[in-house]
């Protein structure tokens, strides 16, 4: 399953920007039933007890903001990498 750039996401984010707040919300649980059915999809190289688990990865490297996770993809707007690390 490919997760960045997923088409159903694409369509989820044209609904929700048109204000079709029920199809968008629809559209993101069946994204999200996907990706768990689909096993394990962290990009990190990296053996850790958070492996699989964002919310804690990502909350820890911004606490430290030594550097971004091993997990987090290259992105095409600099400023979607600025959202994981900071909160201002």
């Amino acid at each position: 399953m490919k997760i960045d750039g997923n088409e159903l996401m694409k369509k989820e984010i044209l609904a929700s920007r048109s204000g079709n707040s029920e199809e968008s919300w629809r559209l993101k649980q069946e994204f999200m039933k996907q990706v768990k059915e689909n096993g394990d999809h962290c990009p990190c190289p990296e053996a850790c007890p958070h492996h699989g688990n964002c919310f804690e990865c990502v909350t820890f490297h911004r606490g430290h903001q030594d550097h971004l996770a091993s997990g987090v993809p290259p992105q095409e707007d600099d400023h979607a990498l600025l959202v994981v690390v900071r909160d201002d």
